[in-house]
């Protein structure tokens, strides 16, 4: 689905609602561009960006298994047929995180934005392994496994973001600016 579709559905009443992410090519990618490329926009910053406002998803690997995240039998089926995966994956978080400098460059490198490549920065961010692959996924360009849905976190709209450069004499005048926005915004 288009993802400027979604946008219009979840915005219109009752919901007035967001996903996180924003990206600049709203009007033609798609779900499953935005959460390979860790898409994120100009708006969402770092708290709303794919890696952290994913939910679940279901991906397709590429010998044909089905791994639904928000599915607990979908989970325990992987686990039995791909436990060696996710063992991987939980030693290469332990590996990670027994390395202080290593911990430290990715938390650096991901506390700003950053969407090249895997978010290796979930073998330091979940313990879980299904929380590791899902995370990791964003990002991976389609090469982890195909993205069949992605349920994201919503967010409340804001329609009216305004922002402004006042250049000001002095101290006081800031105070009588700022006091008579709060009394045109009805606060006194």
């Amino acid at each position: 689905m288009i993802v400027k579709q979604i946008f219009t559905e979840i915005k219109s009443a009752p919901y007035d609602k967001k996903i996180g992410p924003d990206p600049s090519s709203i009007d033609s990618c798609m779900i499953g561009g935005i959460v390979s490329n860790n898409s994120s926009g100009m708006c969402c910053g770092v708290a709303q960006n794919t890696y952290n406002t994913i939910k679940d998803l279901r991906l397709i690997f590429a010998d044909g298994t089905v791994l639904d995240t928000s599915d607990p039998e979908s989970k325990r089926a992987f686990a039995r047929s791909h436990g060696y995966l996710l063992e991987g994956l939980s030693k290469l978080a332990e590996r990670v995180k027994s390395n202080p400098d290593l911990v430290a460059k990715i938390k650096r490198k991901y506390s700003i934005k950053n969407t090249m490549g895997y978010s290796i920065n979930a073998f330091v961010d979940f313990e879980d392994p299904f929380e590791i692959l899902k995370h990791i996924i964003v990002g991976s360009e389609g090469t982890l496994g195909f993205i069949g849905i992605a349920l994201f976190f919503l967010f409340f709209s804001c329609y009216s973001l305004f922002s402004c450069l006042f250049s000001l004499s002095s101290f006081f005048s800031l105070f009588l600016l700022f006091r008579s926005v709060l009394l045109m915004i009805g606060i006194r």
